[in-house]
């Protein structure tokens, strides 16, 4: 079994050749940006299998859905707390473009 798996692909297209003046800025950010990936890869102290990894996601959201569930049954006015903290910084949100537009109404932008 391969110890890397492919995870995303990025395909682009030089704007430029890489030698160009255009890409020096491109050019200059490559050895770090790889030295970073190195480092981000080079996982050598975690003997933990893939396997390990996925068994404690799901025990993760099994153990937040249970307590989820608990308090939702528990107290029925849990769930409408929940909505109405999802909704509150929506409302706020709504709320803040309204007295932009209004702002930029009056300005006559």
């Amino acid at each position: 079994m391969a110890r890397f798996h492919l995870a995303q692909v990025n395909i682009g297209r030089f704007r430029a050749p890489l030698e160009s003046p255009i890409m020096d800025g491109f050019r200059t950010q490559l050895d770090p940006i790889n030295a970073l990936a190195d480092r981000i890869t080079a996982d050598s102290n975690s003997n933990e299998s893939g396997s390990g990894i996925v068994f404690r996601f799901l025990v993760r959201y099994l153990l937040i859905g249970l307590a989820a569930y608990v308090t939702f049954v528990s107290r029925p006015q849990a769930f409408r707390g929940l909505l109405i903290g999802l909704c509150l910084p929506v409302a706020g949100m709504m709320i803040e473009a309204a007295f932009e537009t209004y702002v930029a109404l009056r300005r006559g932008l």
